[in-house]
């Protein structure tokens, strides 16, 4: 069975049967090729018992064809710790809907010059919403999805366990948010409040439009513990119809181990009929960040480690993330 990797970044891969830890570099070169971000890699001349090394050369340049300098010096690069080094991760097999490996990964573990642990990153462009961004999807969407809504309710909110602890406000670490009918999302505590300001709500809390809302339909979906995703439907007024919502988002979740250590929250907006309500992450009483919200737009709320510094950043997206 071949090996299959998933790159975050352009690279030139190269096989080898044994690796030198001393020197980053194999013994018995294989198959080599050049890899795009994002690309799945099959049929590499990869057997199950090979290694897979790679250097890493930002930025390619398109009008050349040319890497530049590669980032880990020369003759260096990353090899694969499978689950561990997330640089690449490195599968037996993997199921492309889910993303998720069916096997703990191929070949032993190693050493190697350079890698982070960061999976995902934040770059430049939109990015739609998984299902329909403006009718209503099946409740739950799919069979991978969970549906943990389905009616018209004013003014509530709804418990989400995340696979992975999150730190919002500086915080402890936890794994409860709630989802509530008036588009804000509140860490460890609901709060249904309808009237935003700078204490309302009084925990910390992302507000995708914020106001006197309603919600009909919501569901998530875990990617192992990598990220998790909520998807809203609601309506900007008190009530609305379920399956013909006037707001819907959706809110995917980052382990800060795969984004470098960050508190990630990546936001697809599609019809919104409530643009002119709240738009900002906030402690129980300041704003960190505020924003102009537009329906149709993908947006990346990106703060630091410890949830007290934060940036939203418009038009762009988390990648390589399935949907």
């Amino acid at each position: 069975m071949p090996v299959v990797a998933r790159l975050n970044q352009y690279a030139q891969l190269q096989t080898g049967f044994e690796f030198d830890e001393t020197t980053a570099n194999n013994i018995g070169v294989g198959t080599t090729g050049l890899f795009t971000a994002s690309e799945f890699i099959e049929n590499v001349g990869l057997g199950e018992t090979d290694s897979l090394y790679a250097s890493i050369f930002p930025p390619y340049d398109y009008i050349s064809g040319e890497f530049g300098e590669n980032l880990y010096g020369p003759g260096q690069g990353v090899y694969m710790r499978h689950t561990t080094d997330k640089s690449l991760i490195i599968y037996d097999e993997i199921d492309e809907v889910t993303g998720i490996s069916t096997d703990g990964g191929a070949g032993a573990g190693g050493g190697g010059g350079g890698g982070g642990g960061t999976t995902i990153s934040r770059i430049s462009g939109g990015r739609t919403t998984a299902f329909s961004n403006t009718t209503g999807a099946p409740y739950p969407p799919d069979a991978n999805w969970t549906g943990i809504q389905n009616a018209n309710v004013d003014d509530a909110s709804v418990l989400v366990i995340l696979p992975f602890d999150i730190t919002w406000a500086g915080q402890t670490p936890t794994n409860t948010i709630y989802v509530s009918s008036n588009c804000a999302i509140t860490r460890g505590v609901s709060d249904n409040t309808f009237n935003f300001s700078i204490n309302s709500p009084a925990v910390p809390a992302i507000c995708i439009g914020g106001a006197d809302n309603s919600y009909q339909r919501v569901s998530t979906r875990a990617y192992g513990t990598d990220y998790f995703r909520i998807r809203f439907e609601g309506n900007g007024a008190t009530s609305g119809v379920v399956g013909a919502p006037g707001i819907i988002y959706e809110a995917t979740f980052f382990n800060p181990l795969v984004v470098g250590g960050l508190q990630v929250v990546e936001v697809i907006v599609g019809n919104h009929n409530r643009t002119a309500g709240v738009f900002n992450v906030k402690s129980s009483n300041s704003y960190y960040a505020q924003s102009s919200l537009f329906s149709n737009t993908s947006y990346v709320f990106e703060g630091n480690s410890t949830g007290t510094v934060w940036t939203i950043n418009a038009s762009q997206r988390m990648s390589p993330v399935l949907y």
